[in-house]
C-alpha cells in the first residue's frame, strides 16, 4: 500500500526563522594598517592577509593607493570607517563590513 501525501497545503504555511548569532573578529580601519613607527597595529590575521595579498593596497590614477579585499571573483573596496570582518572561516572569508550592522560584545558574548 502507497500513501500520497499533499504537501502543498504545508507549502503555504508561513513559518519564522531566527538567524543563527555569528561571532566575527575584527576592526575598524582607519586608513593604514601601519603606524609611523613601521609596526603593524591590526589583528595578525589582518597582517596576514595583507603578506600574502588578501588585503591589497592599490592606486588608481595619481590618487592616494586605497585598500581592497581580494577573494577568489570578488573585489572590496574599503574605506576608512569600515570594519573589515573574519569569518568563523578563516583568512578566506574576509568582508568589508558597514558598522551599524555589527555590534561590539565583551568576552562572554555580551552586547555592550
Amino acid at each position: 500500500m502507497v500513501l500520497l501525501v499533499d504537501f502543498k497545503e504545508e507549502l503555504k504555511m508561513s513559518k519564522q526563522f531566527v538567524a543563527k548569532l555569528v561571532k566575527y573578529e575584527g576592526f575598524i580601519y582607519d586608513g593604514d594598517l601601519m603606524g609611523s613607527d613601521g609596526n603593524y597595529y591590526v589583528p595578525d590575521w589582518a597582517v596576514e592577509a595583507y603578506q600574502i595579498g588578501v588585503l591589497k593596497y592599490s592606486a588608481i590614477g595619481t590618487s592616494e593607493p586605497d585598500l581592497f579585499i581580494m577573494q577568489h571573483d570578488d573585489c572590496q573596496l574599503v574605506m576608512p570607517g569600515d570594519a573589515i570582518i573574519r569569518t568563523p572561516h578563516g583568512l578566506c572569508c574576509i568582508r568589508r563590513c558597514i558598522i551599524p550592522l555589527l555590534f561590539e560584545v565583551n568576552e562572554e558574548g555580551e552586547e555592550k
